[in-house]
């Protein structure tokens, strides 16, 4: 959407000659038209294009080189670019001492449990950026901790519409929460989802039941994450193994004129994954406040 008049006055200006194609970028001179991010997931999908971050500009979309899951898009969700070129924390490493199999001292180089990839600048970035410039390269990452929800919608016209729509959303830190199976006929939330917690802490309000426990994981994320990764992993896997279980009761009541029946059916699943995630999450929290409570 452009203002009307927006190629004659371009022209007039001799930003443009009226003759290459009207690029905006080009033309108003705002940089390139792409960053990081959708560079990054462009060619991770389509590495047989050979994007580089150094072209001018790249393609509106791709065709995946593979057929992808739903899971492979959750998964893009959760980027922050560990163990590529991008990484904020390739830098940090530390040496520690530790004792081998047999006993024996030796010591090891190995990333600092201290950093993660949500670092942002009004804290140890700035810092460790001040003692050694050039430390940490800030990146925007995919997964930021800033989020307050994201969601991949799938979409299935095989199935009856009550089931055949599923909006995998989640709270807060794409990289850190799990992902609850809204379907397309699911007629109530929890209460808790009404609320914003985005700008203030709210404990009445779903996205805290989440933020408490992935901010305190980050204290020692290296630590943190062995049990916020492996949670999200599990209730991933728990919501698309009883999937097809799901469709085909709701195709039962679909096929048998209980539509209404059939919608009760994806409500209540999608309330009990809500509220099975919060829980989960708030024992996460609990299990960090253990862990790091004393300051270890």
């Amino acid at each position: 959407m452009t203002s009307t008049d927006l190629r004659k006055k371009a022209k007039d200006l001799g930003y443009w000659d009226g003759k290459e194609p009207f690029k905006f970028f080009k033309v108003i001179g705002t940089g390139k038209p792409f960053a990081i991010r959708e560079f990054y997931v462009l060619n991770k999908l389509a590495p047989g294009l050979k994007l580089t971050m150094e072209m001018e500009e790249l393609p509106f979309s791709v065709k995946a080189d593979t057929k992808l899951s739903v899971s492979d898009v959750m998964a893009l969700f959760r980027e922050t670019y560990e163990g590529t070129p991008w990484d904020m924390t390739k830098n940090l490493m530390i040496t520690v001492k530790k004792k081998d199999e047999a006993g024996n001292e030796i010591t090891e180089t190995v990333k600092s449990p201290a950093f993660n990839n949500w670092m942002n600048k009004f804290n140890i970035r700035t810092l460790v950026n001040e003692l050694k410039p050039g430390t940490i390269e800030r990146q925007r990452t995919i997964a930021i901790a800033g989020c307050s929800y994201s969601h991949v919608i799938q979409c299935r016209d095989w199935l009856p519409e009550e089931v055949g729509a599923v909006a995998w959303f989640s709270f807060d830190n794409p990289g850190q929460s799990p992902r609850i199976p809204i379907f397309s006929g699911t007629m109530s939330l929890p209460e808790s989802f009404r609320i914003c917690g985005q700008h203030r802490y709210r404990e009445d309000a779903a996205i805290w039941a989440f933020r408490e426990a992935n901010r305190l994981s980050t204290v020692n994320w290296e630590r943190g994450r062995k049990l916020i990764e492996p949670a999200v992993a599990e209730m991933e896997q728990k919501a698309l193994s009883e999937m097809p279980a799901l469709e085909e009761r709701v195709k039962t009541l679909v096929k048998e004129g209980k539509n209404d029946e059939a919608k009760k059916v994806v409500t209540e699943y999608t309330n009990s994954f809500a509220f099975a995630s919060m829980t989960r999450w708030q024992e996460i929290k609990r299990a960090l406040w253990q862990m790091f409570g004393r300051g270890f």
